[in-house]
């Protein structure tokens, strides 16, 4: 579905309601990134990386695995921004991997009036070319995740959701990954939305396990 993982220099969006496996997803690329002795940049401003998640999926490697992870915990959407205007410095060596879990979660708990909403999403914006610009030409990779709203125009299902900031995170992303549920059990629905490729199947299921995420049947 991804050609082997995730390509150096472009950026990744996967988004979806809670429960889609999105950090679980997040830890496995993490993880798979140290196999290949590359370090991951691990930006979590919801403190929702957990270690004990991260001993399920790294197994035996564990102590190879941990200490190419640098967790990066902003508590602000201004310290957010800090960190992403500093990010060509940590784009540094053996660095294969930059993830933000979420990149829009501190921008939803600021958003308020239209004028605010209008310098959050300027903000946003900027952040996100930021970090395209750092991935370019570093060998690194930037899988971002996103929370969801609903879709409020007329005549779409009311089941439909769209990632939040859903213009601003388009734009800069070059593939676009919906996560959702199934009706099976523990097992997700992965869609390519932007980034198909001809003859590439642009769907795939996947099934969130104690040692991670793994593949199943695909569709078409």
């Amino acid at each position: 579905m991804l050609d082997g993982g995730l390509k150096p220099g472009l950026m990744y969006l996967f988004y979806g309601e809670a429960g889609t496996g999105k950090t679980t997803l997040a830890i496995q690329l993490a993880v798979n990134a140290a196999m290949m002795n590359l370090k991951s940049i691990f930006v979590d401003p919801e403190s929702s990386f957990s270690t004990e998640r991260l001993s399920q999926i790294s197994g035996p490697h564990l102590s190879k695995i941990s200490p190419l992870i640098l967790i990066i915990q902003p508590e602000s959407f201004e310290m957010q921004g800090y960190f992403v205007d500093h990010l060509h410095e940590y784009l540094t060596g053996r660095v294969g991997l930059i993830i933000f879990d979420t990149i829009t979660s501190l921008y939803r708990l600021e958003l308020g009036s239209k004028a605010e909403s209008f310098v959050l999403n300027r903000e946003l914006n900027r952040q996100l070319a930021f970090i395209a610009d750092a991935i370019k030409g570093s060998g690194a990779a930037a899988m971002l995740t996103a929370q969801v709203r609903r879709q409020l125009s007329e005549n779409v299902d009311p089941e439909a959701v769209e990632p939040v900031a859903t213009r601003i995170l388009n734009y800069w992303s070059d593939v676009v990954i919906r996560l959702k549920r199934s009706s099976k059990s523990g097992v997700i629905q992965a869609s390519i939305e932007k980034g198909f490729k001809r003859g590439e199947s642009s769907v795939i299921n996947l099934k969130i396990c104690e040692n991670g995420i793994r593949g199943l049947e695909v569709g078409g």
